[in-house]
């Protein structure tokens, strides 16, 4: 997966979630794409053509319109970042070398921005792009986010 070439159009949403053991559901043409991080436990993603195992050592990307199905073979607790992208071509990717920390403190950064009526969409977007200029190294850290939203 080459990430270099996915540009975001819009940062959506992001959430903390808490799978119990045995849990699975499926999703039919996501209308987001997604980055989950997993805090710790262990998630399978089944595609069409391919299976990723999700744990605290593999985040996963899910591309828009994406159809899947998951199970949770222990408790799982995880970070969700919905977004946007302008690319119709990318895959579902394992991601390794995340980092927990940085993914943990934009994640409630971000939470605290969006809780509050008067902050502005380019402080939430910036704050999307540092934790992903971490878990990406090939994307370059975004100064001036408004000009992209």
């Amino acid at each position: 997966m080459n990430f270099s070439e996915m540009i975001i159009n819009s940062y959506k949403s992001c959430t903390k979630s808490f799978i119990n053991f045995n849990a699975e559901a499926s999703m039919k043409n996501r209308h987001t794409a997604a980055i989950i991080v997993v805090l710790c436990g262990r998630i399978r993603f089944d595609f069409e053509d391919i299976s990723i195992e999700c744990d605290k050592d593999h985040a996963i990307f899910i591309p828009e319109g994406a159809s899947y199905s998951f199970y949770c073979s222990e408790y799982a607790e995880n970070l969700l970042f919905n977004f946007t992208t302008t690319s119709d071509e990318l895959l579902p990717s394992s991601i390794t070398g995340i980092n927990h920390t940085v993914a943990q403190e934009c994640f409630d950064r971000i939470s605290n921005l969006t809780s509050k009526a008067h902050q502005s969409t380019h402080l939430i977007m910036s704050t999307f792009y540092e934790f992903l200029s971490h878990s990406f190294p090939v994307l370059e850290k975004v100064e001036n986010a408004e000009e992209f939203v």
